[in-house]
């Protein structure tokens, strides 16, 4: 996940939530990172690099705006049609033609934590090619922190793609993310961070809405930029409860039990996660058409992650091998179930009294979702979610 929630405003003033809650910071939007973004919103991709960029791809040069990118092309595409056959050249070079490399510059994963440059070691998956064998258009990201940020685009294998236990943090799949880099599928942007007929906690015209413009109660799915507010207020303030809640999700708030060390509260896992929750169940929904799998992972390096699992799959299969984990049902027809999880240097944790449970029927409470025993997309682990609707700040 590249993208992170919007700094909810407090509670508008004058109403008894602004007298009751005290100002906090969210604590998914610490104000270092906060500052990190800012600088990175407005100096990471300048204009003349956008503007070289994008003249060159809409001449069809797009070895000329991923070098005003600062992109360095490693293949051709003549000897791709020679290795690979002219229906697979033909295929990446569509792609090539609309890729928009600036777009692309300005998503990837940063370092933060004070800084701005591009999280280093990052291979960004653009497309799949299905030729004799499976190919990939790839993105790698700089490797080192202070070093130059130029950026490497590749076709062929990701030998990391097909490995067991390959490191959950370094591989990103954004084949169903084209809004973030090709220039077709921008339009989708608004809608895919929460928005409608406009961003949420925006107007219209890019102007950031008053307090007394959002919502105080629940809008309902028919807008869906102020429900989009209404679950980050209530995120923001601390109600994580209420902010799941609000999206269909209700949340077991049971501590997760470790082998060694204290137990983990989920709720304070949940609290530090910068997500979009209207756009959760829309993003697993598209994954699941194609082709994912029904079990995904959003990783919060060492904080805990999350676990979501379509309910459908367990309403049709019992797992008695599987851990327990604190679960949030949804309860609609293709219900999601998410789940605490431990970071990765925690121990595997089991739910108090956790035993093997039966399929849940319709009208019953989905059972607890699993943890994944590896990183990655091994067979039996869950897949980590490429991007999974997150809001931009």
């Amino acid at each position: 996940m590249n993208a992170v929630s919007t700094p909810a405003p407090g509670p508008v003033a004058g109403t008894p939530a602004a007298e009751a809650a005290p100002r906090r910071t969210p604590p998914s939007y610490p104000p270092d990172e906060a500052s990190s973004r800012r600088r990175i919103l407005r100096y990471a991709v300048p204009r003349w690099m956008i503007e070289q960029a994008t003249e060159r791809r809409l001449d069809g040069d797009w070895r000329g705006a991923c070098a005003a990118a600062n992109v360095d092309v490693t293949f051709d595409l003549a000897g791709l049609a020679r290795e690979h056959g002219g229906a697979v050249a033909a295929a990446v070079e569509d792609d090539l033609l609309h890729l928009a490399p600036d777009l692309l510059r300005w998503h990837l994963p940063r370092v933060l934590a004070g800084r701005t440059t591009i999280r280093t070691g990052q291979t960004v998956t653009l497309g799949t090619y299905q030729g004799a064998a499976v190919r990939y258009l790839h993105l790698t990201t700089p490797a080192m922190v202070d070093g130059p940020q130029r950026l490497r685009l590749s076709f062929g294998r990701i030998e990391r793609a097909d490995r067991r236990g390959y490191h959950r943090h370094t591989l990103h799949n954004w084949t169903t993310l084209r809004h973030l880099w090709d220039a077709r599928h921008t339009g989708a942007l608004l809608e895919r961070h929460g928005g409608g007929d406009r961003p949420p906690f925006l107007n219209a015209d890019g102007t950031r809405r008053a307090a007394g413009e959002l919502p105080t109660a629940d809008p309902g799915p028919a807008d869906p930029p102020a429900r989009a507010e209404w679950a980050a207020l209530l995120h923001e303030r601390g109600e994580i409860e209420a902010a799941f809640a609000a999206v269909g999700i209700a949340v077991d708030p049971s501590p997760l039990e470790l082998r060694w060390g204290a137990a983990i509260e989920p709720l304070p896992v949940l609290e530090r996660l910068p997500l979009a929750l209207t756009r959760l169940e829309p993003e697993i929904r598209l994954l699941d058409r194609e082709g994912f799998g029904r079990r995904f992972q959003i990783p919060r390096p060492y904080r805990g992650s999350l676990l979501l699992e379509d309910g459908e799959a367990d309403r049709r299969t019992a797992d008695p091998d599987r851990r327990r984990r604190g679960d949030l049902r949804h309860p609609g027809a293709a219900r999601g179930v998410l789940a605490a999880a431990p970071g990765p240097r925690r121990a595997p944790a089991r739910r108090r009294g956790s035993r093997p449970a039966a399929p849940a029927g319709p009208g019953r409470a989905l059972p607890a979702a699993r943890a994944p025993r590896r990183s990655g997309r091994a067979a039996g682990s869950a897949a980590s979610v490429p991007g999974p609707g997150a809001m931009p700040r």
